[in-house]
């Protein structure tokens, strides 16, 4: 009786992860996240969330080729169940069209998947490049501005000798005047 009662239940189960995983599909296709959107993850937030949203995906694809199996191969209907009056049971057909459209679906999934996770992967590879280059740029500025600061004070030492230099020229030169200034 598991078996009948199952198969609509079972069937409509398919139908809507398939309908699922097109709409996630045609999501994908459009660029848009599989989830709800968020501007302020990292390219490997997206990149875990994706290979859970993947894991997920293929448990549950797993998990209804095991169920759509077994309710096929265990076609045996008790008499009890031949009164039954509800929606008639999914024929052999029907169960391996919804399981071969849910594969193609659960496949085409999948390929979109792949394709964001290989893109997110080569931006963060991007990614690491620019700062590396950002690094050796910030390195060498660094190095420039060490050279720059050792002169500045170079410069300064100079320059207060100088003005010494200029203060005891200008004294001699008062003493020079004075004595100038009395001898005549």
């Amino acid at each position: 009786m598991a078996g009948v009662a199952d198969g609509p239940v079972t069937v409509q189960r398919a139908d809507r992860c398939v309908q699922g995983h097109q709409r996630r599909a045609e999501r994908l296709r459009d660029g848009a996240s599989p989830r709800s959107p968020d501007q302020h993850r990292t390219p490997g937030a997206y990149y875990l969330n994706w290979r859970s949203e993947y894991k997920c995906l293929e448990d549950a694809h797993r998990q209804e080729m095991e169920h759509l199996r077994r309710q096929v191969e265990s076609r045996v209907v008790p008499i009890i169940t031949q009164t039954y009056r509800g929606p008639p049971a999914a024929s052999m057909e029907e169960v391996q069209e919804y399981a071969r459209g849910m594969s193609e679906g659960w496949m085409e999934t999948f390929e979109m998947y792949q394709q964001k996770v290989e893109e997110m992967e080569q931006s963060i590879k991007a990614d690491r490049e620019k700062l590396s280059d950002l690094q050796r740029e910030k390195m060498l500025y660094a190095s420039e501005l060490d050279k720059l600061r050792t002169e500045a004070e170079n410069q300064g030492q100079v320059q207060l000798h100088l003005e010494e230099q200029l203060m005891h020229m200008q004294e001699k030169f008062r003493m020079d005047c004075s004595e100038y200034q009395m001898n005549y």
